[in-house]
């Protein structure tokens, strides 16, 4: 038997799809990946505009690791430098 969605479902879906991706829009919403591919096209978004999106996502994630990247690596030199400068003191027992 063939499950019945409303209007809103479907958007759902086609907005996860946009979002994320056919696969994880489906396991989301418990709807088929075809089922999603056939609405996101009968709604007229293209896999263009799909892609252009996750171009964007992608391009974010990577400014935001590389931001972390960089405060890591500050925090790992001061720690360095730290105990570089401590290694110079005397022993204290």
């Amino acid at each position: 038997m063939m499950a019945t969605y409303t209007d809103t479902q479907k958007m759902k879906a086609v907005d996860l799809y946009v979002e994320v991706g056919t696969a994880e829009a489906a396991r989301r919403t418990g709807v088929t990946t075809r089922t999603i591919t056939t609405w996101a096209k009968s709604t007229g978004v293209t896999s263009a505009e799909r892609a252009k999106k996750v171009e964007h996502t992608n391009e974010a994630r990577d400014i935001a690791n590389t931001e972390r990247r960089l405060r890591i690596r500050e925090k790992v030199l001061a720690k360095i430098e730290d105990m570089l400068d401590r290694m110079d003191e005397p022993l204290v027992d």
